[in-house]
Formats: C-alpha cells, sequence, structure tokens
C-alpha cells in the first residue's frame, strides 16, 4: 500500500492538471484538508464517543478493541498520525498542532478501562 501510494497517488497530488483528478493546487490541499478533518472527527466520534456515551451514562464495553486494552493506544496512534499532518498543512500556524497535543496528554489521565 506505501508502494502505491508513492508511485501512484502521491505524483497525483503532487502534480495537479487541467484535465487531472485534481486540477490546481487549491483542489488537493482542500482534499487534505478534509481527510485531516475527517480524521478528527471519526476519532472523536467513534473510539472516543462511543465509550464515553454521556456523564450518566459511559459505556467503556462499546470501546473498540477494549478487551485487548488497545482502545486508548489506538487513538494516540489516530491522534499521531493526524499531529503529523496537521502542520503540513498549516503553514506555520501552530494553534491546531497544539490543540492535538493538549489532547494527547490527556491520555494518561483516563480512569478506566483502557
Amino acid at each position: 500500500m506505501a508502494q502505491d501510494w508513492q508511485s501512484t497517488y502521491c505524483a497525483i497530488l503532487r502534480t495537479p492538471k487541467p484535465q487531472g483528478v485534481y486540477r490546481a493546487d487549491g483542489e488537493v490541499l482542500q482534499q487534505l484538508l478534509k481527510a485531516l478533518a475527517t480524521g478528527l472527527e471519526f476519532t472523536s466520534n467513534t473510539p472516543l464517543g462511543r465509550p464515553l456515551g454521556t456523564f450518566d451514562a459511559p459505556r467503556p464495553k462499546h470501546a473498540e478493541a477494549y478487551r485487548s486494552t488497545r482502545s486508548a493506544a489506538d487513538v494516540a496512534l489516530s491522534l499521531g498520525a493526524l499531529h503529523d499532518l496537521a502542520p503540513r498543512l498549516t503553514a506555520g500556524n501552530t494553534a491546531l498542532a497544539q490543540s492535538l497535543n493538549n489532547g494527547s496528554g490527556h491520555r494518561g489521565k483516563i480512569d478506566g478501562p483502557r
């Protein structure tokens, strides 16, 4: 998959063409920002949102991979990948990267199943 990414899709992203999949740099940036937003939304809703439930009714057994105790580690990996992408898209604006750092710092403070 990594080889296909490098040899095919990466080249399409790096060289927008008038008749190509992406016609301008702005379309490429829009696609990458959408990937970042979708990743953040998914992580918020699925691996975090489902087990958190509500304040009165948390559902820790709804966490992905809760039996293997990989849930928190999987969230950290997801945020880590997004943390790598965010500063590349913000051209030096560190606010988003700082927000991701703040979220990652709370992992050890979670009380309950991991």
